[in-house]
């Protein structure tokens, strides 16, 4: 014999539904949220490659640095400011980015992000540095407002894990590793 219709459960039913329907609507909008944002990032990206391509000098106006601009500049490497930046992986292989200071006069430098380095393979001896030439040298890119962050745990407490040494170039010559770059903590 069939069950006799109940109202409770009809109603639990469509509470449930209800639920269900705003919590799967605000999702749908946060998608498109998301998209609008991803759409406003590219057209940024394009909107600074499509600028023409920029000589940087310590006398380049600040409103003519945009974010995904071509520049060139020229000048002398540090390399014993270098810095290593951790868990940048490359085609699935874990490693490092190098980012070394390029001096274009006495007081200016930018920070170029070099290149990839893969993670030395325990057990082995740690792998050289690329080596820059001397002299004045030119370097083409884009331009970046900030190195691109990755999370990091100990960044949700007060840890020193993971900062710049207070000085550089380090006692022991070997280039500091850090997971991210506060472009101002590096420039004191």
């Amino acid at each position: 014999m069939a069950r006799p219709h109940s109202l409770k459960f009809t109603l639990a039913a469509l509470l449930l539904l209800a639920v269900a329907v705003a919590i799967l609507a605000s999702l749908g909008r946060w998608q498109l949220h998301r998209a609008h944002e991803r759409r406003a990032i590219l057209a940024n990206i394009e909107s600074g490659r499509a600028q023409p391509a920029l000589t940087l000098s310590a006398d380049v106006p600040l409103d003519q640095l945009r974010p995904w601009r071509r520049a060139s500049v020229s000048g002398q490497w540090l390399t014993d400011k270098s810095v290593l930046l951790d868990n940048r992986n490359h085609d699935g292989k874990p490693g490092y980015w190098l980012a070394t200071p390029l001096l274009i006069d006495e007081v200016h430098a930018v920070l170029v992000l070099r290149g990839w380095l893969p993670r030395a393979i325990p057990g082995h001896a740690d792998l050289p540095l690329p080596a820059t030439a001397p002299g004045t040298q030119t370097v083409v890119g884009e331009l970046a407002t900030h190195v691109p962050r990755l999370f990091e745990l100990w960044s949700l407490g007060a840890s020193e894990n993971g900062q710049l040494p207070a000085t550089l170039p380090t006692p022991d010559g070997v280039p500091p590793s850090v997971q991210n770059l506060a472009l101002d903590a590096y420039a004191r």
